[in-house]
Order: C-alpha cells, then sequence, then structure tokens
C-alpha cells in the first residue's frame, strides 16, 4: 500500500507541475477572395514556428458562410510566433507567421491560375 500512496503523490504532483506548462492561444478573422467576398469552407491549420510537433498536434479550423473563422489552441509557454496554413479548392495556399498577439487576422486567397 505504501508504494501505491508514494506513486499516486508523485502522478498528483506531475500533474500540478504540468498543468502550469500550458498557455492558451486564440485565432480569430476572415478570409476573403481578391474581390472582398468571403470564402466559406477554408481550412486552417496552425502550428508553433519553429517547434517539431507531431501532424496531428496541429490546432484545425474551418470558414463558415460570412469567411469568419476561430482557432483555440493550448500549447507551451514561450511560443510567441506561429504558422498558419490556409488552404481552400480553387485557391492558392496561404501560409503566413502569425504573433501570438495577432488575435484577429484577416486573409486574402488568391485564385489558382487556370
Amino acid at each position: 500500500m505504501n508504494q501505491v500512496a508514494t506513486w499516486t503523490r508523485c502522478v498528483f504532483i506531475l500533474l500540478i507541475l504540468l498543468s502550469g506548462c500550458t498557455r492558451s492561444y486564440s485565432f480569430q478573422g476572415r478570409v476573403v477572395n481578391g474581390d472582398g467576398v468571403p470564402i466559406e469552407g477554408a481550412t486552417f491549420a496552425i502550428t508553433p514556428h519553429k517547434h517539431a510537433l507531431p501532424d496531428d498536434s496541429n490546432a484545425t479550423g474551418v470558414s463558415g458562410k460570412n469567411g469568419a473563422f476561430h482557432i483555440h489552441w493550448c500549447c507551451v509557454p514561450g511560443v510567441s510566433l506561429f504558422k498558419l496554413r490556409t488552404k481552400c479548392l480553387g485557391y492558392k495556399d496561404d501560409i503566413r507567421l502569425v504573433r501570438a498577439d495577432d488575435s484577429t487576422l484577416r486573409i486574402v486567397m488568391e485564385k489558382k491560375d487556370p
């Protein structure tokens, strides 16, 4: 029983320490075409810039009917620069760096050449 209590305490302390190691980030905005018309169905993926993470750790989102999107994500503190990739059928991929304090974004998608 003593070993179980010791392991339980260790796990509890570890969870407390890890809970302080995350920070919440929120990005929102609109995606439009070159004429300013909202684009519905554009997909977004955001990852910390220069931090190697597995592909399934990306925060993702999809734009709504009015082109609006919202991405909420938790990651390690100290990350201040992110890579945002926007994709939509018929448009060139938009890849840009965004700062952690760039909470409201406007993304203008460029049509693909025929």
